[in-house]
């Protein structure tokens, strides 16, 4: 019998062609596995910083940079050649604790603590929160106040500049005889501006206020709105300085108005900690029997961040 032969070797050249066809394309039209290159920022010698994906050709460095092309750099003026982070980093977690004690002439013992979670995408933003504080002098209990808060918001618009939000408030005031407080809001507010240097936004809520007592006052149920304002500014290099503002007025004419502010004084020491210096001003026009109007607190902390 006469073997016919079978013509694979032609099949072979085709799929040999094919692949070199494919790797001259994707030489050519940049491959996905040119893309796997790491995004370096490049510093030069005189201070100039380039963010791309270099590749070295003899005594040259071409960088290709996105949106503008390829830039060639000799190698001597080169400084420094680093990876860039490119890690999304959704939640930031700041942590806060500051003690203040006085022996001698008189015996005090202040503490405060903090904490606030922060979860920001490109619409949607979450936020809780918790403050405490305390404070005794001559052995007897002189401030005990304890608030926290959840929060969420999602942007909307063409600038995604206006957002909707919702937030739930729980306070204990022990010397403003509130025993416990709870505040559900909703609303909408717009950011004027939202980069590093400068966070400037207002806002307004309305929502359901119940109050208990602990003497004083009876307890309280009534309809509110809840007017803010939120500024922050970059200063003296990476310090930020901050204002918090909030009104509440409510649908009970015993309880008045009150106003919340707090300004915040934020200098980094190192990568992660900071030193917080922060001024709470509390005012209620109408506060229960035995109260004062006015509550202001100093409070110096060191703030941990990751």
């Amino acid at each position: 019998m006469k073997t016919i032969p079978q013509k694979t070797p032609h099949r072979t050249k085709r799929s040999h062609g094919r692949l070199k066809i494919f790797l001259i394309l994707s030489i050519l039209g940049g491959s996905p596995l040119l893309a796997l290159d790491p995004v370096q920022i490049i510093t030069l010698k005189n201070g100039t910083t380039i963010e791309g994906r270099p590749t070295v050709h003899e005594d040259s460095l071409w960088i290709d940079v996105e949106g503008i092309g390829v830039i060639t750099v000799p190698k001597s003026a080169v400084a420094s050649q680093k990876d860039k982070d490119t890690t999304i980093k959704i939640w930031k977690v700041d942590l806060a604790a500051g003690y203040t004690m006085a022996r001698g002439n008189t015996e005090t013992d202040e503490l405060s603590s903090s904490g606030k979670a922060n979860r920001k995408t490109t619409q949607n933003e979450t936020t809780y929160q918790m403050d405490g504080f305390y404070s005794s002098s001559q052995g007897q209990m002189s401030a005990q106040r304890y608030s926290g808060s959840a929060r969420y918001a999602y942007s909307f618009g063409d600038r995604l500049a206006w957002y909707h939000f919702f937030k739930a408030e729980g306070l204990h005031d022990r010397f403003a005889q509130i025993d416990d407080r709870f505040l559900p809001t909703t609303g909408i507010g717009y950011w004027w501006s939202d980069n590093d240097v400068l966070r400037l936004m207002a806002e307004l809520g309305a929502g359901y206020e119940h109050t208990d007592y602990t003497e004083g006052r009876h307890r309280t149920n009534q309809a509110i709105v809840v007017p803010r304002f939120f500024v922050e500014r970059r200063v003296l290099g990476k310090s930020r300085i901050s204002e918090d503002l909030q009104f509440t007025a409510g649908s009970e004419k015993d309880t008045g108005e009150r106003i919340d502010s707090q300004t915040h004084f934020v200098n980094p020491i190192s990568g992660r900690l900071s030193l917080d210096l922060n001024l709470a001003d509390h005012f209620d026009s109408k506060p229960p029997l035995g109260a004062k109007e006015n509550d202001l607190v100093f409070i110096t902390s060191l703030r941990y961040s990751f």
